[in-house]
């Protein structure tokens, strides 16, 4: 267990229709079921579950709330914490709270992995998208993965360690059509990553991507490859998947608490619950995640536009190509990169 989440806040500055926590498509009310989660961690719960994770040899701390993370008003002082104990920071983030100041001082403060929720380089449909979002917000979230990679650059010339700068395209309705825009638009800043994700609804006992044939896998009880990643809701329920969020009401009484137990003690209970109760287990067997990625889901990789991709069923994640190596015939280029050449390239290159 080298990384964990912890949820500081569920507050969020948008409701997306898309959303599973704050759309209004979604008949659930959320935060209605879950009233517990409906509150902000406090500093000195937020430095108890740091101090729990240490002992268990945790090392990276990802911040990603049911919200948005710059929406907790100690979100500075968060990761400070986490570079208090020597951990690695990451976090999604819509960006339409952040400001440069906030990045340069998220850079500063230790982040070492940020991927920005970008659906449309174009106002007119981010506004359709983002609910409410106002031209300033707009502005402020498609700036931020390129002052993030400015401010990576500045700090690694300066002898520090740079950041993982990623953004993060969820196709729906409104944008199917402008993954081509997003990707000229991004091209000159040669941010680390750019992957296009299918969206993804959720209802009563499961989950179903859309735009993906679903057919469910034979489930086999322990054999999901994404379960593991250990999640602290805002009341220190610990729980083990994404997937658990959406039947927690009915296993709230079985779920661990790590303000009552040790990190440890959560995840063996966690893996319980996992692997033996029946709400749990039919849940998974509905999971177009657990369907797809058992398979691998991986379909193809090419070049296009300027960049390397890879796409799976879920996700394509595009890569940009070096400037000095764009001359070269993507027939070749893509033998290069399946070959792992180009990987050679750039370590020559940074020697």
């Amino acid at each position: 267990m080298k990384q964990i989440s912890i949820k500081t806040t569920n507050k969020c500055n948008y409701a997306c229709d898309m959303c599973h926590f704050f759309g209004s498509e979604y008949v659930e009310d959320y935060f209605g079921n879950r009233p517990e989660f409906h509150k902000d961690m406090s500093l000195s719960e937020v430095e108890t579950i740091l101090q729990k994770a240490k002992d268990a040899g945790v090392e990276t701390i990802d911040w990603t709330p049911n919200g948005e993370f710059f929406a907790y008003k100690n979100w500075r002082e968060a990761l400070e914490l986490a570079q208090k104990y020597n951990m690695r920071s990451s976090l999604i983030t819509n960006g339409g709270l952040l400001k440069e100041q906030d990045i340069k001082d998220a850079v500063d403060l230790g982040l070492s992995h940020v991927a920005v929720s970008i659906d449309s380089v174009h106002y007119e449909t981010y506004k359709v998208v983002r609910k409410p979002a106002s031209k300033q917000a707009f502005e402020n979230a498609i700036n931020a993965p390129i002052l993030f990679k400015q401010y990576s650059d500045s700090k690694i010339s300066g002898g520090g360690g740079g950041i993982y700068v990623q953004v993060q395209f969820t196709e729906q309705p409104e944008n199917k059509n402008e993954v081509q825009d997003m990707l000229d638009f991004y091209r000159p800043y040669k941010l680390n990553q750019i992957s296009v994700n299918k969206m993804f609804i959720v209802y009563e006992g499961g989950n179903k991507h859309i735009g993906v044939d679903f057919t469910p896998a034979p489930y086999k009880v322990g054999t999901c490859k994404l379960y593991g990643g250990y999640m602290v809701q805002t009341n220190g329920s610990v729980i083990g998947c994404c997937g658990e969020l959406y039947f927690y009401p009915k296993l709230r009484d079985k779920i661990p608490n790590i303000f009552k137990q040790s990190l440890e003690e959560c995840k063996k209970q966690s893996d319980y619950l996992y692997l033996n109760d029946e709400t749990f287990i039919n849940y998974c067997k509905n999971c177009s995640i657990y369907s797809i990625e058992e398979d691998d889901g991986f379909e193809e990789k090419f070049v296009e536009s300027g960049y390397f991709a890879i796409r799976h069923t879920l996700s394509t994640r595009y890569f940009v190509i070096p400037e000095y190596l764009r001359s070269i015939p993507d027939d070749v280029l893509l033998f290069m990169y399946k070959n792992n050449m180009v990987s050679a390239i750039k370590n020559f290159k940074k020697e």
